[in-house]
């Protein structure tokens, strides 16, 4: 029962039934056809929508790395993107129901936190490496479980998620029929670095340049703007 919640789809229908249709149903009566009878319901109820569709492509989105995303990351996007939706609705003199949004948001946040927990159990990857260059200096993440390959034999599809190597290194022609090989039968091929930013979030440095150091100075234009702009919102 658990596995069919990994499924996206299966995840959005059931967390605006729980979210949005449930708090509904509980404060005003499982009749929506009374709930278009007041625009202040309506509102809410669009607004609560609109939330959960940002929030959800959003994770969706944050989630292409290989770890879960958990708590410090679902929660402020939730409440950035909550206040920025309710600033403008505010600003335009639509009107909503507070409870129903406060309600709604804590159910929803609830249910985006259990979908994390889930997919953390069941998404875990099995990632075979090339044991050569920066690969051999591997992460510590609780859902991949790391392979070594020993030699560049053909592996079985279903036993391995990913193949990663060090492209910059200087592979030998077994290893890279072996990783063209690995590309005909479908298996993701990433370069370490790449999958290093999948798994983490950022990129990894390896080289760094005094122009590469003088690049990252902002100007001085740029600096008087900005403390100008921080006085004046101050």
């Amino acid at each position: 029962m658990l596995k069919i919640l990994k499924n996206r789809f299966f995840q959005f229908l059931l967390g605006v039934l729980l979210s949005i249709y449930f708090v509904g149903a509980f404060l005003w009566g499982m009749n929506v056809q009374v709930w278009f009878n007041e625009m202040i319901k309506v509102n809410s109820v669009w607004i609560m929508t609109l939330i959960y569709l940002i929030v959800f492509w959003g994770i969706r989105s944050f989630s292409l790395h290989l770890h879960r995303l958990g708590f410090r990351h679902i929660f402020p996007l939730f409440i950035f993107v909550e206040v920025m939706i309710l600033f403008f609705v505010t600003f335009l003199g639509i009107e909503y129901s507070e409870f129903y949004l406060m309600s709604s948001s804590l159910v929803m946040l609830a249910i985006l936190f259990f979908f994390d927990y889930v997919v953390a159990i069941f998404d875990k990857k099995v990632i075979a490496y090339i044991p050569l260059g920066i690969v051999e200096e591997l992460p510590n993440v609780p859902n991949i479980t790391w392979k070594k390959l020993e030699s560049n034999k053909s592996i079985n599809k279903q036993e391995i998620d990913i193949v990663i190597a060090d492209l910059r290194t200087e592979l030998s022609d077994e290893w890279l029929s072996f990783l063209v090989d690995c590309t005909l039968q479908h298996i993701p091929v990433y370069h370490s670095v790449k999958l290093f930013e999948m798994v983490f979030g950022r990129v990894r440095i390896d080289h760094m340049y005094e122009n590469d150091l003088v690049s990252l100075l902002p100007s001085k234009s740029y600096q008087i703007i900005k403390r100008i702009f921080d006085v004046g919102i101050i």
